[in-house]
């Protein structure tokens, strides 16, 4: 039973964590399988009967929250059950796209595939000139949507949010599929002086016309987070493939923008991330406002052979529309780009920059460029391709490129700043692995300072590693590319509480003790986090832990050092084994445990 507790405990972690307030929220169930043509006042209440649209559903919590007496919170969670909703009366459908929120809903979540009700949930309309989901349009105020494991198909968009005022709005996604759409997955436009909050985590985008879009509008603000989810074979939407990318973030004059593009795969798309400004003023005089965008860890896996049916190409790593009279901050690091038909990075406006002797500031570190079919991976080397490369070549003013390793830029060949040439020595490329062989001339020759040692590598593992234990050394060296070699961590990036040896989430208990003998004492038995397990601190995990827990818990002994009382990292470096990808349960949503605001 102790070996099944991880397990139970990421189960149980899902009921307790309800977002956006569980406790204020009405709640109401939908069933496309509800019997019955139509939607009855009586349903929604209780599982047993369900709404049969969605639509009815936040109609019916508009009644709820304006009826007289209410003081709860202006919003709804609608549970969807197992099925398919869709507007094909072929099918049985009875929806009718796009659904609409409220304007009087403030915060809305659409939850499935979770408990009480598990199962898929698939939202499809069969018109694909229409939104599945639209939200925003007159909105009085601030507004705050989040969809969890929701599968939507066909249509339009998947999630529309447009047009709410000069207010806030948070949308996050998580955990849902948007395949099939006609433009993207999730579409949120910011209107002049709104502001909003926008995330997608572990989420998949397939066969769409692009994936995560946000506008914003003048001097608009907007806080964008885009992890460890997937783009696959999206479809450019403009001549020679350059449009259509996995993240598209657009801002106008003096707007703010800051961005966090994290451990995410992109394969065939004609740009992973494309970053645009407002088109550019004659006098190029400063507009105000500033881009601040992360985009590290990250897998780009394009095809360049590959004919275009498959659509399994990456034209362009990353696509730039950017002016000079905007700021920008952007950070590109431990990213490995493979197979890309053009170049990993593309200015369209570099004629622009070059005659008026210009740059657009960016940092590019501890990346790995291989099978690049351009003459180089840096359009800056080299921007008329019958010209050649730019004698006596140097990054522009305010760009950064070292640690690199780069198969076409004079960069590499040269050597300048730490950037090389070699086969960066993938272990099966083949058959999809990137990640790094031992002997590769990529394992520990990054620059650590460009590493954020809080945030994991694309696998989930800590960025900065060696496999010796070392004490001597302020940082462990960091690979380049997307995957760190496995090995020991200078910081542990994965929170635990010390003494929570069975990772309930918890201070210790006795099972907790109990546990930590098991694993020292019982064969089969194995800590997913021994830094949790290591009770006093001291570095080892021996029969001392268990005894010092028990003290703790029944003799009036010392609290265990931190972290303790809450989750935390490990202040103090050990020869310990990190804790194991996955081993913990999800972190609480974007949104918080107890919801937005």
């Amino acid at each position: 039973m102790l070996r099944r507790l991880p397990a139970l405990i990421t189960v149980l972690s899902v009921v307790v964590c309800r977002p956006l307030g569980a406790d204020t929220l009405p709640e109401w169930h939908v069933s496309p399988q509800a019997q019955g043509a139509r939607d009855e006042a009586g349903r929604g209440r209780y599982k047993e009967i369900p709404f049969r649209t969605v639509q009815f559903a936040l109609d019916q919590a508009v009644r709820h929250v304006t009826a007289p007496g209410y003081s709860g919170t202006l919003g709804a969670r609608i549970i969807l059950w197992p099925g398919n909703y869709t507007d094909d009366p072929a099918k049985g459908g009875a929806e009718a796209f796009p659904i609409q929120v409220p304007t009087v809903l403030e915060k809305v979540e659409i939850r499935a595939g979770l408990p009480p009700v598990p199962g898929d949930v698939t939202l499809g309309s069969v018109d694909s000139r229409l939104p599945i989901f639209m939200a925003g349009e007159g909105a009085p105020g601030d507004l705050a949507l989040a969809f969890s494991s929701l599968k939507f198909e066909g249509g339009l968009l998947g999630v529309a949010v447009w047009r709410f005022g000069e207010h806030s709005a948070s949308v996050h996604v998580q955990d849902c599929e948007f395949k099939g759409l006609n433009r993207r997955g999730l579409e949120v436009f910011v209107p002049p002086g709104g502001s909003a909050v926008v995330s997608a985590r572990r989420c998949g985008f397939e066969r769409s016309k692009g994936g995560v879009f946000v506008h914003l509008g003048l001097e608009a603000i907007g806080d964008v987070t885009v992890e460890e989810c997937t783009f696959t074979r999206l479809t450019q939407y403009a001549p020679e493939d350059f449009l259509g990318a996995g993240v598209d973030l657009h801002r106008d004059r003096k707007a703010n923008l800051g961005a966090a593009i994290l451990r995410n795969e992109f394969e065939g798309v004609a740009s992973a991330v494309q970053l645009s400004d407002a088109q550019e003023d004659p006098t190029m005089q400063p507009s105000g406002g500033t881009l601040k965008a992360t985009i590290a860890n990250n897998l780009v896996l394009g095809r360049p052979d590959a004919d275009r049916e498959s659509l399994a190409r990456v034209t362009n790593g990353l696509y730039f529309s950017l002016w000079p009279h905007h700021r920008h901050e952007i950070w590109i690091a431990n990213n490995t780009f493979i197979g890309i038909s053009r170049r990993v990075i593309h200015h369209d406006n570099l004629d622009v920059l070059i005659e008026n002797d210009l740059s657009i500031p960016f940092t590019f570190v501890n990346n790995i460029a291989w099978d690049v079919r351009s003459d180089s991976e840096l359009d800056f080397e080299s921007p008329d391709p019958e010209q050649g490369p730019i004698p006596d070549w140097t990054p522009p003013d305010g760009v950064v490129i070292r640690n690199n390793l780069l198969q076409k830029s004079r960069l590499g060949r040269d050597g300048v700043s730490g950037n090389f040439t070699a086969d960066p020595g993938f272990q099966d490329p083949a058959q999809g692995d990137f990640s790094l062989r031992p002997d590769s001339p990529a394992v520990d020759r990054g620059d650590p300072a460009y590493a954020d040692p809080s945030k994991g590598d694309l696998a989930g593992r800590c960025r900065r590693s060696s496999r010796d234990c070392r004490f001597d050394a302020e940082w462990y060296p960091v690979d380049l590319g997307a995957l760190e070699l496995p090995g020991n961590c200078d910081v542990e990036i994965f929170p635990f509480q010390r003494g929570d040896c069975n990772l309930s989430r918890g201070s210790p208990e006795l099972t907790d003790a109990i546990f930590t003998f098991m694993v020292l004492f019982l064969g089969g038995t194995t800590a997913s986090c021994e830094d949790a397990c290591d009770t006093n601190d001291d570095g080892e995990l021996n029969i001392s832990d268990g005894i010092y827990t028990l003290s703790f818990l029944f003799s009036g002994g010392r609290a265990p050092p931190p972290p303790h009382g809450a989750d935390g990292p490990d202040p103090t470096r050990d020869c310990l084994l990190p804790c194991s990808p996955g081993a913990l349960p999800p972190p609480a949503p974007p949104w918080g445990r107890e919801g937005p605001g």
